[in-house]
């Protein structure tokens, strides 16, 4: 099984999108088939997403979020996950906004070293 746990993802490809920008970082944790994440950066002040991933490494999540405008935000989506030996892991990404704009945006997603710092 794909195993995220302790991974760490930053946004390298945004479609049109309200919030997350290159500078929105991913910090993943994985139990089983349970995928967690935590994110912030960009406009977002805080965001979570859990999800269930399978053998393929395909990962659908809800997720919500708070941004610079106060707003409250969310989703669902599906990461298709790409890895290459000696390769950062790739997710591309798609989902829709719960607001019922029914509107899909996409994202891709690509792993980096660890940091200095993490979410808790």
């Amino acid at each position: 099984m794909v195993n995220f746990h302790n991974k760490v993802f930053r946004c390298k490809s945004i479609g049109i999108h309200r919030d997350v920008t290159n500078e929105t970082m991913f910090f993943f944790k994985q139990n089983g088939s349970i995928v967690q994440a935590k994110y912030y950066g960009g406009k977002v002040t805080y965001g979570e997403l859990i999800g269930l991933v399978n053998n393929q490494g395909i990962l659908h999540v809800s997720f919500n979020h708070s941004n610079y405008d106060s707003q409250f935000v969310g989703g669902v989506g599906t990461f298709t996950l790409e890895t290459g030996k000696g390769k950062p892991w790739i997710l591309y990404g798609k989902w829709t906004w719960a607001d019922g704009s029914n509107c899909e945006e996409k994202l891709i997603m690509e792993e980096i070293n660890k940091m200095v710092f993490h979410a808790s």
